[in-house]
This record gives structure tokens, C-alpha cells and sequence, in this order.
């Protein structure tokens, strides 16, 4: 049964739908979907799914994958098949699967995030250094020619430079960490069949 809530009237809709797949064992499936959303340096969203059998045992992870194409080229249809009697074990089972995830998932993001804004952090410092050395090298060549008046706008100049590197170090600094949320979005009970 596929469960979805309607924002202007707040009601549930369910439904059961059939899939013809020839990797994953035909039988009926509980799938959970999941929307998981990544706020560190690079901030993405995307489905994830876990699903259960009917007698409470994880499937195969293609099942989540191949719901979601199925889902995306909207080949699912009206199941006609008597569905399993769902209960909350199953949807604890899945549930589960998809909170292991989010604390794996979690744990290499913040470290791939960490990764990524040290590399960050040290592009910024080059491109900064390179830019008060050009900055500091006219100024030099400036004063050797007695053009003191043009000095000023030069070091203006370095003063922006320096005020740019403090506020990409407190993005940056703004992004450590990231959190990785959750939100359940559908329940869908699959048979799969061949």
C-alpha cells in the first residue's frame, strides 16, 4: 500500500501496486521511501529505500531502486493481488534500515565534508597570498617610481582582499560539520512479480 498525504486535505491515500522485475525474488514487499537532505559544503537531497518481506526479513537493496525508476517513468499499476496484512513490525524493520543509513551516511559525509573544506580552505589561502603579493609588488613598484597617489587605492585594495579571505573563512567555517536529516515521504506494499 502505497501511503500518501494530501498537504490541502490532510487525508491518506493509499493504494497497492504490481512490479515485473527479473532480479529481485517475486513475492510481496513492504518499501519505505525516504528523503534524505545533506546541509554541509556541498548540500544534496535524494531517495533513499528500505524494504521488508512479508514474513519481517530485509530484500534485496535493487527493490528500492527499482521502485524508484518505476515510480519516475510511472510504470506502476493498480495491484489486484490480495496484499499481506502489514503491521507495525514491518514498518519498524524498514525504519531501521533507513536510520543505520542515515548514521553510516552521516558519519562519511562529515568526513568527506571535512575533507572537501580543508582543500577549500587551502585554495583560498594560495589565491589570497598570490593576490596581496601582486598587491604589495605594485605598491612597492609605485613608491620606486614616486606615484604615491596611486598607493592609496592599492592598499584599499588589500584592505578588500583581507575583508574577502575573513568572510570565506566564516562560510566555510559555517559549513564544518553538515547534518544529515530523514523524512519518511511513502509506504508502499510491492508485489513483485516475474
Amino acid at each position: 500500500r502505497s501511503a500518501q498525504t494530501d498537504k490541502q486535505s490532510r487525508t491518506t491515500r493509499i493504494g497497492a501496486a504490481p512490479h515485473t522485475s527479473g532480479n529481485v525474488s517475486p513475492g510481496h514487499n513492504l518499501e519505505l521511501v525516504g528523503l534524505a537532505r545533506w546541509n554541509g559544503l556541498r548540500p544534496a537531497a535524494e531517495f533513499w529505500t528500505a524494504a521488508c518481506a512479508w514474513y519481517g526479513q530485509a530484500v534485496d537493496e535493487r527493490l528500492g531502486a527499482e521502485l524508484l525508476t518505476a515510480l519516475a517513468e510511472a510504470k506502476l499499476e493498480t495491484a489486484t493481488t490480495e496484499q499481506p496484512q502489514w503491521g507495525l513490525d514491518h514498518v519498524y524493520e524498514c525504519e531501521e534500515q533507513l536510520q543505520r543509513r542515515q548514521t553510516e551516511e552521516q558519519r562519511r559525509r562529515e568526513e568527506d565534508n571535512a575533507a572537501q573544506i580543508e582543500a577549500r580552505r587551502i585554495s583560498l589561502h594560495d589565491s589570497h597570498s598570490r593576490k596581496v603579493t601582486s598587491l604589495h609588488d605594485r605598491i612597492a613598484l609605485l613608491n620606486e617610481r614616486g606615484k604615491t597617489d596611486a598607493v592609496a587605492l592599492f592598499e584599499s585594495q588589500l584592505r578588500v582582499q583581507e575583508r574577502k579571505l575573513r568572510d570565506a573563512e566564516q562560510e566555510l567555517d559555517a559549513r564544518t560539520g553538515g547534518s544529515l536529516s530523514l523524512e519518511y515521504v511513502a509506504l508502499c506494499s510491492l508485489a513483485v512479480v516475474r
